[in-house]
């Protein structure tokens, strides 16, 4: 029996494998961790980039904390910080790993596209991005209902297009939106929209067919990686930061997390 809340298509390949090893008698849970869910190939490095704003103290009002978590097919690691310092990190980090392709997943701020993106694409290897699906539907979303003129239409124009873009078919969703918007509450709102798919397009990937190859198409590892390394101990009620305070704190918290606490303070002392 497929177990509760399982997706039918990852119940359907835990299956495939049982019929192509034949007779299983052995423990559900192994079988299920091997078999369900993206994760990296062998050769490949995935990053997921993100950032987090904090209340900020002085001339630095809200100050935004750079987070990127690097995942291989057997080690994952933090890195937090300034951008440009962070960007640079884990560049160099890449490039120690030599990897056959490069995968990059964020909600498609141009510093990730242009900065983190152009960074590692430099380098020469294989590198893709993928616009996280979560943010792209909940932007056309969004825009959507500055464009429609009611929540009904606002919410037909989406359930005709999402199918559209969760195929990686831009150019067909852009065609659809002049048709069932044809006198939009806001042109503005409208053309923005349209310019919002048509610069990210190279970015929309075919994610059903990435979900079937259990491949990333969401960015929430970084989501979790904010709340450790930043949120949780910086945007509590009351408080503010200066920059080199939240840049020192998320120093020694990611550090923690990475699990070279007591590594770093050795080197230390040594040195």
């Amino acid at each position: 029996m497929i177990p509760f809340n399982m997706p039918k298509r990852d119940w359907d390949r835990v299956l495939q494998y049982v019929k192509e090893k034949g007779d299983f008698t052995g423990e559900l849970a192994p079988l299920l961790s091997d078999n369900l869910g993206p994760r990296p190939k062998e050769g490949e490095v995935v990053i997921f980039a993100d950032g987090v704003v904090i209340h900020g103290r002085g001339e630095d009002k809200r100050p935004e904390e750079t987070v990127i978590v690097l995942r291989t097919s057997d080690k994952e690691r933090y890195f937090s910080g300034p951008r440009e310092d962070v960007i640079e990190i884990v560049t160099s980090w890449v490039k120690g790993l030599k990897p056959g392709k490069v995968i990059i997943v964020g909600d498609g701020a141009k510093w990730i596209r242009e900065g983190l993106y152009g960074s590692i694409a430099g380098l020469g290897y294989d590198t893709l991005f993928v616009l996280d699906w979560y943010h792209l539907q909940k932007k056309v979303a969004e825009l959507l209902s500055m464009v429609c003129n009611r929540k009904k239409h606002r919410n037909e124009v989406m359930e005709e297009i999402r199918p559209l873009l969760w195929t990686g078919r831009v150019d067909e969703a852009i065609e659809r939106l002049h048709v069932l918007v044809p006198e939009p509450r806001s042109p503005g709102k409208f053309n923005e929209l349209v310019s919002y798919l048509e610069v990210r397009k190279p970015f929309i990937q075919d994610y059903d067919a990435r979900k079937n190859n259990r491949e990333y198409n969401g960015s929430g590892i970084v989501e979790k990686a904010n709340d450790l390394l930043v949120a949780r101990r910086q945007k509590v009620a009351g408080m503010s930061w200066s920059r080199e305070g939240s840049d020192t704190l998320c120093a020694l918290t990611t550090l923690w997390d990475n699990g070279e606490w007591d590594r770093y303070w050795t080197d230390i002392e040594v040195a």
